[in-house]
């Protein structure tokens, strides 16, 4: 795939996204959206007019030490060095930068591009292996795996070694326990709150029955 250039025009911002994101797994980074801009139109919702993609590792790291018996987070590497660093940023600048066409309200025009990595070297054969990657694998087999394994009572550890024996071991296995972990989670929540809603229109169903000055509205 050709890296990003200066001019390159796309029909949305979606596909200049899913064109980068592309490009940055077969080059072996990820990619954050670092911000977005736009305006109000007539219907009242925000319409994007330009955005900006950086390299994972763009910006400065946070650094952790132990102040007075205290763990602390500080912005910069303290001078002598004792501290921990508790990101992977590393202020590498790679980013592209695009927007509305001016001459075609329907198209998005790249006009800033850095390609070139600074302070770590991208390897493409670990790509998978990177958080903004790994989120493909996440796939409906794999959450089919995850509920069958979280159904039998097993631990988050043993599920996962399950997940990875179907990819000839943990080397090849790009999800690791704490996405296990995250998935179930956020299965879970989402369970939760349709029980919620579930238990709060049978209360209103109960407070309707013979209370003509109650009314819910549940459509």
């Amino acid at each position: 795939m050709a890296p990003p250039i200066i001019g390159m025009v796309f029909s949305s911002c979606q596909e200049v996204e899913t064109y980068y994101r592309a490009y940055a797994k077969q080059q072996g980074f990820g990619v954050v959206r670092a911000a977005w801009s736009g305006y109000k139109a007539k219907d009242k919702t925000r319409q994007r007019r330009n955005a900006q993609w950086t390299c994972d590792q763009f910006g400065k790291p946070g650094w952790r030490r132990n102040m007075n018996g205290k763990r602390c987070v500080i912005d910069s590497q303290i001078e002598d060095d004792s501290g921990v660093k508790t990101s992977k940023k590393c202020e590498c600048p790679v980013m592209i930068y695009a927007s509305v066409n001016a001459k075609a309200a329907n198209q998005w025009v790249i006009h800033k591009v850095v390609n070139e990595h600074q302070n770590h070297n991208p390897t493409p054969s670990n790509s998978r292996f990177i958080a903004a990657h790994r989120k493909e694998e996440m796939n409906c087999h794999v959450r089919r795996k995850l509920k069958l394994g979280h159904c039998a009572v097993l631990k988050v550890a043993q599920i996962h070694n399950m997940l990875a024996s179907e990819r000839n071991g943990l080397q090849e296995m790009p999800i690791n326990e704490r996405d296990v972990r995250n998935e179930l989670y956020r299965e879970k929540k989402l369970k939760l709150k349709h029980e919620d809603a579930k238990a709060m229109l049978e209360y209103f169903g109960k407070m309707t029955e013979g209370n003509q000055i109650f009314f819910a509205h549940t459509d």
